[in-house]
């Protein structure tokens, strides 16, 4: 019976343990994707424009 108890309670603990760390890994790659360089969606002008 208690074996019961302690098995339910370890698997409660491994369980939120497992989502915090997706949670926490999910984050750092958020925060790694919004520090990549966007410079290929950059347009540069090449060529000036003519004024006048």
């Amino acid at each position: 019976m208690k074996f019961n108890i302690v098995l339910k309670n370890i698997r409660k603990w491994l369980w939120r343990l497992a989502v915090s760390y997706m949670l926490g890994f999910a984050s750092a790659i958020d925060q790694d994707v919004k520090s990549i360089d966007d410079s290929c969606f950059k347009i540069e002008q090449t060529i000036p424009d003519k004024k006048g």
